[in-house]
């Protein structure tokens, strides 16, 4: 092996070393910046990260585009289901009140209609009825 060799295949074997090492640092930048990104992320996960200014501007644009629609979709589900629930809170409600007026609706219906009686027992009763009223309104004059 000639020097000249020698001397050419050191410079290709320190180039190629060169290369590898400007790959690993290439490498190594974008394992930091996923990194970085993860922890972000991770840190989503215990609170909205758009009131975290500093960890959002890590993110790339479209993760933040994401995280604010995110963010928005999640406030309008809470909102629905704050809805949902005074719905049924309401119809909860409202099923009870309905529940009563039938009830009182039944007993006023028994109360009128007993078995036996008929429209002109009940006329007749009426009558009598307001005739007392009426006495007493008298007496008091």
């Amino acid at each position: 092996m000639k020097f000249e060799d020698f001397l050419t295949e050191r410079s290709e074997k320190e180039k190629k070393k060169l290369e590898l090492q400007e790959e690993v640092e290439k490498l190594q930048a974008e394992l930091d910046k996923e990194k970085e990104v993860n922890r972000v992320l991770c840190s989503a996960l215990e609170g909205p990260v758009l009131s975290q200014p500093l960890l959002s501007s890590l993110l790339p644009p479209q993760f933040q585009a994401l995280l604010a629609e995110l963010t928005m979709v999640e406030e309008e589900i809470l909102q629905l289901e704050r809805k949902t629930d005074e719905l049924k809170t309401k119809l909860d409600q409202e099923k009870e009140e309905s529940k009563k007026w039938n009830m009182q609706q039944s007993r006023q219906n028994q109360l009128t209609c007993r078995p036996g009686n008929d429209y002109d027992d009940l006329k007749r009763q009426t009558r009598s009825h307001n005739y007392e009223v009426f006495r007493k309104g008298k007496n008091k004059s």
